[in-house]
């Protein structure tokens, strides 16, 4: 009978030492927030996308991502994005469009015809000394939903945060949205910049936020291309 006690006590413990860790490993799937909480942008232009057009969406958890300003619009080489580089600025080499913006970009959403694509850093910027933009793959685990309604002109899309590099529940997201124009040809796809949020966005990562300007609430530019035109957007966590 003491060898049974002494059996039956340890299989108890295992019992109980099993179901405590599979407990535990439940907890932690649970509360990770961060893989829970999903965000919807949506953006209205004023007039369709063309095969042209690119609405660029870019991340940061540190500070809201640098671009150029709003009265300026230079050839824009897109990370991972083919480009003509006599079209450069002088005295402007590729690795100073890494140094000066997209060392402060985490990540970023390219928006066009065929779908979006999404390209990651894996870090809170793209190298400052990066030299070749062919080197920058987009990201194709990156699982996102989406819909461009032409007849208003408007994009949605929804993902899940976690998503984000170094996204986490509770902490800020900052996020800016431009637009850029490409020829598609000598131009390569990169094409130039048109036009950005007079403010960047920098939202709470809990469910229920939302942030948005309605339309009138963005500057318009008539002397944009319509595509290039961002006229209103709305940002939300749930």
């Amino acid at each position: 009978m003491k060898g049974i006690r002494s059996r039956f006590h340890l299989g108890t413990g295992i019992g109980v030492l099993c179901a405590l860790l599979m407990l535990t490993g439940c907890a932690r799937t649970v509360t990770n927030k961060s893989e829970l909480l999903q965000m919807d942008i949506e953006v209205a232009l004023r007039g369709p996308l063309s095969p042209s057009d690119y609405l660029v969406i870019a991340f940061s958890t540190t500070a809201p991502p640098i671009t150029p300003s709003g009265s300026d619009q230079p050839y824009f080489p897109l990370p991972g994005q083919t480009m003509d580089t006599s079209l450069l600025r002088l005295n402007f080499p590729l690795e100073t469009y890494y140094a000066n913006y997209f060392s402060s970009w985490s990540d970023y959403i390219l928006c066009q015809l065929g779908g979006p694509s999404f390209y990651t850093s894996g870090n809170t910027g793209f190298p400052a000394t990066t030299t070749d933009n062919t080197s920058i793959a987009p990201d194709t685990t990156f699982q996102i939903s989406h819909n461009f309604n032409a007849s208003t002109s408007t994009l949605k899309m929804s993902f899940f945060i976690g998503d984000i590099t170094g996204a986490t529940a509770g902490n800020t997201l900052y996020i800016t949205m431009m637009t850029t124009r490409h020829n598609g040809t000598a131009q390569g796809k990169s094409g130039y910049f048109q036009d950005i949020l007079l403010t960047p966005i920098a939202i709470q990562l809990r469910a229920g936020q939302e942030i948005q300007k309605l339309p009138g609430q963005e500057s318009i530019d008539e002397r944009l291309p319509a595509a290039s035109d961002i006229q209103a957007w709305r940002v939300s966590i749930f």
